[in-house]
């Protein structure tokens, strides 16, 4: 899930983890900062700016074969309700 950049996607994951609804920061460093390309010297801060944001807004929220109707309306509504309360 990619959240515009209004958002802070710290404080939704936060939100919607206090709220007992697991989520999590998909990448805290962008793929191309991370020690194996360390040593790319083309890959410097700011060289890849859509994979910067994209490191600063990717979250995941549960999602799995067998949810129920239930257990995805309540993913969506902590989700909304969290984007509403951090915005």
């Amino acid at each position: 899930l990619r959240l515009d950049e209004a958002y802070d996607r710290d404080a939704v994951v936060a939100k919607m983890l206090s709220s007992g609804v697991d989520a999590k920061a998909y990448f805290d460093i962008p793929v191309h900062q991370q020690p194996p390309y360390a040593d790319q010297r083309s890959l410097v801060p700011g060289a890849l700016v859509e994979t910067d944001a994209a490191a600063r807004q990717i979250m995941v929220v549960p999602m799995f074969a067998s949810m129920t109707e239930e257990q995805v309306d309540r993913v969506c509504a902590v989700l909304h309700d969290a984007m509403r309360e951090t915005a």
